[in-house]
């Protein structure tokens, strides 16, 4: 579905007043997002599947518990792909397989 498309079956103007919508509306036909459900920036019935990969090492927990610590500056967000935060400590899913 292209973005012209897009834009007039979700509403006309609907890109001019969110201009990133029609892009979340696209990007989230793509994947299959497995780390939390219901989130408004993410797909559930696409081809790329998304998850934590089901290895969360103690290393990588320390790590982002040691610098929240050190680096006042930068916050921790539980979505790094969620599009309202940016530069912010996070585990990161990967696409893990392509149906």
């Amino acid at each position: 579905m292209g973005l012209k498309r897009l834009n007039t079956s979700f509403g006309k103007g609907l890109s001019a007043k969110y201009p990133h919508s029609l892009l979340i509306i696209y990007i989230s036909k793509t994947e299959s997002y497995e780390v939390k459900p219901n989130e408004p920036t993410h797909g559930y019935s696409g081809p790329l599947k998304v998850s934590y990969g089901g290895v969360y090492t103690n290393v990588g927990k320390t790590f982002l518990e040691m610098a929240a610590k050190y680096d006042k500056t930068r916050l921790h967000a539980d979505d790094p792909n969620g599009l309202f935060s940016c530069n912010t400590y996070s585990v990161s899913p990967k696409i893990s397989r392509i149906y």
